[in-house]
């Protein structure tokens, strides 16, 4: 017997894959139009990032956003801070 997946469970999985595989939004969307069309009648999933994203708040742990730099760089922060090198 097939296991029951829940919206928010496939939701989470689907933003893991994102954050692993550098997926940009589109590739979100793509992923989930591309599972909506081979599930079947009345089984519904978010139908995008945003409409995702904004039902997986509530379970929110938080993050802390960091620029990227180009060419490599690498940002030290907290006690690493004074750090020039790896």
């Amino acid at each position: 017997m097939a296991a029951k997946i829940t919206v928010n469970y496939w939701s989470l999985q689907v933003f893991t894959i994102k954050s692993d595989h550098g997926l940009s939004k589109a590739g979100y969307d793509r992923i989930v139009k591309c599972a909506t069309s081979i599930l079947p009648k009345g089984n519904i999933l978010k139908e995008n990032l945003y409409a995702a994203k904004f039902m997986m708040k509530p379970f929110s742990i938080g993050y802390q956003k960091i620029d990227m730099y180009s060419n490599f760089y690498m940002l030290y922060y907290l006690e690493n801070i004074e750090l020039t090198k790896c």
